[in-house]
């Protein structure tokens, strides 16, 4: 068997207005490309707003020689999802697979919103000292269906 590797890893991530560039997890990122380097992988990061169906490309930022340079790139070969609205992923991840059915190309979208958002926060609101530390959030009524299939392989076990 042998190990195909991708020539580029498209990261996505949340609009942060006030910030160089304007995108959650820049740090992450950076340090993500300088990974990817070493190994032959370029890395993109981008909103679900840079996503363009019209052109079958997406605008967004790659990290070279220590700056963040905005550019229109191909649809990369795996999307690591980081993006903080799950609403925005999803169409991203549906849009995605449009253009890669078009284009007759596999596209692996790696990861999902994180499941157990409301637990955590209700668990780190019991401790007192970690209270003041913890950003308001607020229950949506929506189950992660991620989470009821942990709960299923659960009962399984």
């Amino acid at each position: 068997m042998s190990l195909v590797m991708p020539g580029m890893l498209g990261v996505l991530v949340s609009r942060k207005q006030d910030a160089t560039p304007p995108i959650t997890e820049a740090d992450f990122c950076r340090r993500l490309s300088l990974l990817g380097k070493r190994s032959g992988i370029s890395v993109m990061a981008f909103t679900a707003e840079g996503v363009s169906p019209e052109d079958h490309s997406i605008r967004g930022y790659v990290y070279r020689a220590g700056v963040w340079t905005f550019g229109r790139f191909p649809l990369p070969d795996i999307v690591y999802n980081r993006c903080l609205h799950i609403h925005e992923s999803q169409n991203v991840k549906r849009t995605l697979g449009d253009i890669a059915e078009q284009k007759s190309r596999k596209l692996i979208y790696w990861s999902r919103n994180l499941p157990g958002k409301w637990q955590v926060y209700r668990a780190l609101h019991t401790v007192d000292k970690v209270r003041p530390f913890v950003p308001p959030t607020a229950h949506t009524g929506i189950r992660p269906s991620l989470w009821s299939g942990c709960n299923a392989i659960r009962s399984y076990l």
